[in-house]
């Protein structure tokens, strides 16, 4: 399959979240093109397991899902409409790979007790969507690093925990300064 029409399958696979989740269009702030775009649909992808889906046996059946994926993608057998336009776009297996092992490894963390706990708790998976992101962007860096690139990761997970925590209103809020609450518009 072409890149152009891997990319167009994904992104039309993007739309429907943009549909169903105004959440999408507040993280889109970030974006930078449609491989922005695409790494992001893959970070909702993931964090719904983490947040919003509330079956634990579901959460666990996804991310599994995803890990076979990784697998898939590997031997160049991708199936889902986001790592095949990854593939197209000849992104490493580590880069998926990291993303969906650092949600994994959210799955089973405890709820964070601060904020430095909560960053602490989910540096790996946004490392990974950075190391993501800029690959599709075609920066072959071995790790995205500065403060700047961080706390903007950290601003997008931060507007879906809140806005997917909130809608579910069973589950706590995320831990943030009152200047982060005023940042993010709560």
């Amino acid at each position: 399959m072409s890149e152009q029409t891997a990319s167009a399958q994904a992104l039309s696979f993007v739309e429907r979240w943009r549909q169903r989740d105004p959440a999408l269009r507040l993280a889109e702030a970030y974006a930078r093109g449609p491989g922005w775009i695409i790494g992001m649909g893959l970070y909702f992808e993931l964090a719904e397991c983490l947040f919003r889906l509330h079956e634990p046996s579901v959460r666990e059946a996804k991310l599994g899902w995803w890990t076979e994926e990784v697998g898939c993608y590997a031997q160049a057998q991708a199936r889902h409409p986001l790592s095949v336009a990854l593939h197209a776009r000849t992104i490493p297996t580590q880069a998926l790979r990291s993303m969906v092992f650092g949600a994994a490894a959210l799955l089973d963390a405890p709820a964070a007790e601060s904020r430095d706990h909560l960053n602490q708790q989910r540096e790996a998976m946004l490392l990974a969507l950075g190391e993501l992101l800029l690959e599709l962007e075609g920066v072959k860096l071995g790790e995205p690093t500065g403060a700047d690139w961080m706390a903007a990761l950290r601003l997008l997970d931060d507007c879906f925990r809140v806005y997917s925590l909130g809608q579910q209103k069973t589950q706590p809020l995320p831990v943030l300064s009152l200047s982060e609450h005023a940042e993010i518009g709560l």
